[in-house]
């Protein structure tokens, strides 16, 4: 069995942005991989235990390997980076979803895994609309994938219940929190990673007009969000702190 994983890398949630001329400076911003694409990499690891399967990882291109290097270590099998055309400034779901759809028409794939969203933009287009590029099925929200008897049954979260879907291969399903927490690379992995396969894909390689790919959204201006009052420490014992804001509550903030 064939599955592959595709993977994004983000800005870690927790740095601290800044703005300059309209853009985000990310000068100091460290990237890790999307946190819901580690919960895909659990999933296709857990299969490849139980199953004869071969996981090959996927990403757009931007030089930056170690997020693909840790995935690597995690236990897949190898990877794949496809270089972004220099003429592309910026990339959406409509964009990646299309260059994964031509470089699967040339891969055999028997279960493609990936994130429900991206926590940098969220949109979760990115999987449907493959599966509708390459006319397979798409499950979404998953928590849980099993194969049994030559059939996939993916537990997929529906209004705070489970819903067992069964579903012939291919199929592309995006995962959200698993039940099974993500692994650690383990210091033999780590060692192994960069000695694994890494193949890379032009778009021309792919045959691939750039200008047939351009995104179809545009980031019109960036935002930080209003700073929140300062927080106020309060000192003495606790009597003395429950003291000093009821006078906070009734002077201050006028709500008693």
């Amino acid at each position: 069995m064939n599955i592959y994983v595709l993977l994004k890398e983000i800005k870690e949630s927790e740095e601290a942005f800044t703005l300059l001329n309209n853009e985000l400076n990310v000068s100091s911003v460290q990237y890790v991989i999307n946190p819901y694409d580690e919960y895909a990499i659990e999933e296709a690891l857990r299969l490849k235990d139980k199953h004869n399967a071969t996981i090959t990882l996927v990403t757009l291109g931007n030089e930056t390997r170690d997020f693909v290097y840790k995935a690597l270590a995690m236990g897949a099998d190898e990877a794949v980076e496809i270089k972004m055309n220099a003429s592309i400034e910026d990339w959406d779901a409509y964009t990646t979803a299309m260059i994964f759809s031509r470089f699967f028409e040339k891969h055999h794939a028997d279960l493609i895994l990936c994130g429900q969203v991206s926590i940098d933009e969220a949109s979760g287009q990115v999987g449907p609309r493959l599966a509708n590029t390459l006319g397979i099925p798409c499950i979404t929200s998953s928590k849980q994938i099993e194969v049994i008897d030559e059939k996939v049954h993916i537990h997929k979260a529906i209004e705070g219940n489970v819903e067992v879907v069964e579903v012939n291969l291919p199929v592309i399903a995006t995962c959200l929190q698993s039940v099974h927490t993500p692994r650690f690379p383990t210091l033999p992995g780590i060692m192994k990673a960069k000695k694994k396969p890494f193949h890379t894909f032009t778009l021309e390689d792919l045959e691939i007009d750039p200008t047939t790919v351009q995104s179809k959204t545009k980031i019109v201006e960036y935002i930080l969000p209003e700073k929140k009052s300062d927080i106020e420490w309060l000192e003495g014992t606790q009597a003395q702190q429950i003291e000093t804001l009821l006078q906070i509550l009734k002077n201050k903030e006028k709500v008693l």
